[in-house]
């Protein structure tokens, strides 16, 4: 497995029939557990990763959405042609990378899990508006607390 440069895996792509690449982020745990199983999986498939700092930054590059790191990415002729997303264990993982049709419903999960990121971005945005009203009871507050000193 190779661990290559944006611009490597660019070229990796570009020049080669069919890449298997894993996208991850080191601040994901399920990223740092899925390494190994990548690594020593023992396919005759040619097989990169590439760390990203952001899911912005991934989905720029694939030009696709995105929902959740680690992604594992099938090229084909230098395109995105399959996608499967989380940790996956070491036969579902061959099974997708031989023959795209791995050992699970890959629609009915990958659906989940875009349900689930939405649910996490929805929660986020929440805890946003939370923050905001917070901020605006605390200046209310602190109108109360001034006029009544002043009163």
């Amino acid at each position: 497995m190779l661990e290559l440069a944006k611009d490597e895996l660019e070229t990796l792509i570009k020049e080669n029939d069919e890449v298997i690449v894993k996208f991850w982020a080191k601040d994901c745990p399920n990223c740092i557990t899925y390494a190994p199983i990548f690594a020593n999986l023992g396919t005759n498939k040619i097989l990169a990763s590439h760390e990203f700092e952001t899911y912005k930054a991934v989905n720029k590059f694939l030009g696709a959405g995105l929902k959740a790191l680690p992604a594992t990415v099938k090229f084909k002729d230098g395109k995105p042609v399959d996608m499967q997303f989380g940790k996956l264990d070491k036969a579902v993982l061959f099974a997708f990378i031989e023959d795209g049709s791995p050992a699970v419903d890959k629609i009915k999960v990958t659906e989940l899990r875009a349900q689930i990121c939405e649910l996490m971005t929805e929660r986020e945005q929440i805890q946003a508006r939370i923050q905001k009203i917070d901020e605006r009871k605390d200046a209310i507050w602190n109108e109360i607390n001034r006029r009544t000193q002043n009163a």
